[in-house]
Formats: structure tokens, C-alpha cells, sequence
């Protein structure tokens, strides 16, 4: 399992709430959602530059897991009543290989996140914020 799946969560519930109430989604909303959303992106960028040079320098599946956990902490945190409902991370046994995938995760994470973030700052609607994502090359 991806590590992505753990650090992309929160984008994709942003966006799939969007997709879920259809393409349109008036200014009203939109500007809530993005008093919401700006807030969470942005002190996500920490944990997740945490998480990744901590999973660069681990050795063994302890060290990787207690990386992992940097994230899910972060992001059970986001969850009303502590997260208790959260999806646990499966253990991970330490490779080279494995390693290497969650780090260009991480760092996937981390530029989509920061672009992210630089169009919720500049965009004034969903419209503007879908083109926005899609000249960043966002994948939505």
C-alpha cells in the first residue's frame, strides 16, 4: 500500500466533495472551502517534509514505520474525536525499493500540495481553481 493514499487523502476529500456536488459550485461556497482548506494544506507541508527525510534516513521496518506515523498522526488529528475511526497504516516491512517509492510520494505530495495552495491563494472560484490546478499539472 502507497504511502500517497495516506498523504493525498485530504486533497482528494476536498476535491471529491467538489465533484460530488457537480462542476459548478458557487463563490459563497467556494470561499468557504477555501478558508477551510487553506488552513489544512498549509500545515500539512511540515508533517509531510518531516515524514520524508525521516523515511530517507531509515534503516529498518521500525524506523519506516515510525515515519509513517509522523502523517497519520497529522492526519487522524484532522479527524473530529481524535481520529479514533481512522484507518490504521498496515505495518511496512523496510526495503530500498519501498523507501524510494514513499519518498517520490512524499515529494509527488509535497508539489501538488504547494500548488495547491498557490491556486486556493490566487483563485476567486472553482472554475478559476480547476484551471489553476490543471496548468500546475495538478492530477484531480
Amino acid at each position: 500500500m502507497k504511502i500517497s493514499f495516506y498523504t493525498l487523502s485530504l486533497l482528494a476529500l476536498f476535491w471529491g466533495s467538489n465533484m460530488a456536488a457537480g462542476q459548478a459550485v458557487d463563490l459563497q461556497d467556494f470561499e468557504q472551502v477555501k478558508k477551510m482548506m487553506l488552513p489544512v494544506l498549509t500545515k500539512s507541508i511540515e508533517p509531510l517534509k518531516q515524514t520524508r527525510a525521516c523515511v530517507v534516513k531509515s534503516t529498518n521496518s521500525e524506523q519506516l514505520n515510525a515515519c509513517v506515523e509522523i502523517m497519520a498522526e497529522f492526519q487522524r488529528g484532522l479527524i473530529p474525536g481524535g481520529g479514533n475511526a481512522a484507518p490504521k497504516m498496515p505495518r511496512l516491512e523496510w526495503s530500498e525499493v519501498l523507501t524510494e517509492q514513499i519518498r517520490s510520494d512524499l515529494d509527488r505530495s509535497m508539489l501538488e500540495t504547494s500548488a495547491n495552495i498557490k491556486c486556493l491563494q490566487s483563485s476567486a472560484s472553482q472554475k478559476a481553481m480547476d484551471e489553476c490546478a490543471r496548468k500546475a499539472g495538478v492530477g484531480r
